[in-house]
């Protein structure tokens, strides 16, 4: 069977099992302010079922941890990206299945199950699916105004970027892997994820590879390129049409050299 396939329907399985449980779970808790209910758990080894029937990767998950068959191919699975909003209803939450192959992140889906649309990329093949209809992602339209999101701990992004003379700032919250996934897809224009120390590459790795596949540049809080295997210090991601324009400002006094992922091919 074709990764893209694969990956398809392990995203599927897992969102089906997210959404027959959305207005009924029980919770618990990881840390405080870190919640995990039996879905999380559930919808992740379902994933991983689906992987170990046709290629027995290794894998490393959220719920369940890293997992070593010996495979040339890992599997990072996040069964609900977004948990807290999952948790409360507003379901901003998603699932994210990122694939490595010999350490070099290859493919990458991030499934929107409550609304049923799936961001999906295979090498430098990126596209929406939705109702089993395919849909190539669209280039940004040239609104008068730029979209940027900023989460809630990127004060200081904030205010590099309050004097934006055509830009409007949002603070969305919710899944980091849906976030940047909208935004390969064209939904917005940049995002500035800055919450130091937190993140994995669980989180991120999927979204990374379906960025990657449509031109998203990524970078760290410091204007590094990011790493998916060090995602500790941020994620940062600007559309190509509004790089020359925005990353002055994200990063004044740095030159930035329009990096991609060195870990994607």
């Amino acid at each position: 069977m074709e990764l893209e396939q694969i990956l398809l329907n392990a995203a599927h399985l897992g969102g089906a099992i997210a959404k027959d449980r959305a207005f009924g779970h029980t919770i618990s808790w990881k840390h405080t302010d870190d919640p995990v209910t039996e879905a999380d758990k559930e919808a992740e080894n379902a994933i991983k079922r689906v992987f170990r029937e046709q290629m027995n990767p290794n894998f490393v998950g959220e719920e369940h941890g890293e997992e070593n068959t010996g495979s040339e191919y890992t599997v990072y699975i996040d069964a609900i990206d977004g948990t807290k909003s999952y948790v409360r209803g507003d379901f901003l939450s998603a699932v994210s299945i990122g694939v490595e192959r010999n350490g070099k992140l290859i493919a990458g889906c991030v499934y929107d199950c409550m609304r049923d649309i799936c961001y999906i990329a295979c090498g430098d093949d990126a596209k929406l699916v939705h109702a089993d209809k395919e849909q190539p992602f669209r280039h940004r339209a040239p609104f008068k105004k730029l979209n940027i999101h900023i989460d809630e701990r990127g004060e200081t992004f904030h205010s590099r970027l309050s004097n934006l003379p055509h830009g409007t700032i949002t603070d969305r919250g919710g899944s980091i892997a849906l976030n940047l996934a909208q935004l390969a897809a064209g939904n917005y224009d940049a995002m500035i994820y800055n919450k130091p120390g937190k993140g994995n590459s669980w989180d991120t790795a999927g979204a990374a590879a379906i960025a990657n596949a449509s031109g998203i540049e990524l970078y760290d809080a410091d204007g590094e390129p990011y790493d998916i295997n060090n995602p500790k210090n941020g994620i940062i991601a600007v559309r190509p049409e509004c790089r020359e324009y925005l990353l002055p400002l994200i990063f004044p006094g740095k030159k930035n050299s329009h990096p991609r992922l060195e870990h994607v091919q």
